[in-house]
């Protein structure tokens, strides 16, 4: 198997997008949400559900499309604990940025910024020799094309 590079990973993140904005723009045409915090809470749900998929389906929607999946650094499967580090690690971001909204404490909502402005640089590390991100390295996984 070969690791995936920022190619294939930009692709299936363009793919997610589009999956997402169709996700979200049936159920409020089809329910006729109206108040701005329906379709927030709404939109929170499907993205913590939709990012979720790399952790029990070992890629996004868009990933699976393009025949990906999260494995071992020698293409094994993956642990769950590597998953669910991988998974924290990349959302961290958004993580304390929720965390901020819920509590109303401003420190989790700058703290999410910088993690997430570091979580974005840490993407650009795949780049290197081994197609790696931070959050890959850190937990030990890489992207493989099937």
């Amino acid at each position: 198997m070969e690791r995936v590079g920022f190619g294939y990973r930009l692709l299936a993140t363009i793919l997610d997008i589009v999956l997402i904005v169709i996700c979200l723009t049936i159920p409020i045409l089809l329910f006729n949400f109206h108040a701005v915090g329906q379709n927030n809470l709404f939109g929170l749900a499907l993205g913590i559900a939709y990012s979720l998929t790399e952790v029990f389906r070992l890629a996004t929607p868009g990933g699976m499309v393009l025949k990906m999946r999260i494995a071992n650094l020698d293409g094994s499967a993956a642990s769950v604990d590597q998953l669910w580090k991988r998974w924290a690690l990349k959302n961290v971001g958004s993580i304390c940025q929720i965390l901020g909204l819920v509590t109303g404490i401003g420190l989790f909502i700058t703290l999410g910024g910088v993690f997430v402005v570091v979580v974005a640089i840490g993407c650009f590390f795949v780049f290197g020799a081994n197609r790696q991100t931070l959050h890959d390295k850190i937990a030990g996984t890489s992207v493989f094309k099937q």
